[in-house]
């Protein structure tokens, strides 16, 4: 059986780092779970497992991009912090309202769509250019190490 995809991945979303954005591919994978969870009309359990799922995640993949932004010394990173912040208490709320049946499916859906996609496209985009640079300058200091050892050191 085909399973129904609610976000669909562009390359247009890709912040220039392939950790980063196998991470962000990921959350895109956990929303459509949680999609396909409500399209079956599966049990409240078995929705909060995936809401679950998708905090935890969504936890660990904000530590590690706040680290790298650290590690560029991202002006933006008091504004991330903010956001993951924003979308880490909703994902609570959600849990909330599920636990109390006053969870509306559509509405948790958009949000969770409209919020990543415009985080990845207006805040996670404008450190994409760091990353880029850092990658390059890691790939130059690779090459420029490869080419100090290919001379004859024989004495």
């Amino acid at each position: 059986m085909l399973k129904t995809v609610f976000m669909v991945w562009k390359d247009e979303f890709s912040v220039k780092s392939p950790r980063l954005d196998a991470q962000h591919k990921r959350l895109f994978e956990l929303i459509n779970d949680l999609y396909e969870a409500m399209q079956q009309k599966v049990g409240q359990e078995q929705l909060q497992g995936v809401l679950r799922m998708l905090e935890q995640y969504s936890i660990t993949h904000f530590k590690d991009e706040e680290r790298t932004l650290e590690e560029f010394d991202c002006p933006g990173l008091p504004q991330q912090r903010e956001a993951h912040l924003f979308f880490k208490r909703k994902l609570m709320e959600f849990q909330h309202q599920l636990q109390k049946e006053l969870l509306f499916p559509r509405d948790v859906l958009v949000f969770l769509k409209e919020w990543l996609i415009d985080h990845i496209l207006f805040m996670d985009l404008k450190f994409a250019p760091l990353i880029e640079e850092h990658d390059r300058s890691e790939r130059q200091l690779g090459r420029d190490e490869e080419s100090v050892g290919t001379g004859d050191d024989r004495i």
